[in-house]
């Protein structure tokens, strides 16, 4: 089975455009954070470097909370930074749907 992902309707078939920053967030964080837990995966580790620089607002209250709990910044990294990229989706939809006069 293959999943339409350029689908805008939350009805239509495959993922909504709104949920593919998002989920791509989380994907990133998982893969980039598994080395804490599997020690063969810490090479991608430097993945977190990645997502430090794409949640760059973001990641400066992450780096100030790194010095009081490394888990704490990883739960703000997960939680804040996927919804973050969720609120810019949205934003961009809106946007993109002014742009093409869809909005009444």
């Amino acid at each position: 089975m293959v999943t339409k992902i350029t689908s805008s309707s939350p009805t239509g078939n495959g993922i909504p455009q709104v949920y593919v920053l998002p989920l791509a967030h989380l994907a990133l964080a998982l893969v980039a954070y598994s080395g804490y837990l599997i020690p063969p995966l810490q090479f991608l580790g430097i993945l977190g470097s990645v997502l430090t620089i794409v949640d760059f607002p973001l990641s400066m209250v992450a780096f100030v909370l790194s010095f009081k709990s490394n888990a704490l910044a990883v739960t703000w990294i997960f939680v804040v930074g996927t919804c973050w990229w969720y609120f810019l989706s949205l934003v961009g939809q809106k946007l993109s749907q002014r742009v093409r006069g869809k909005t009444k």
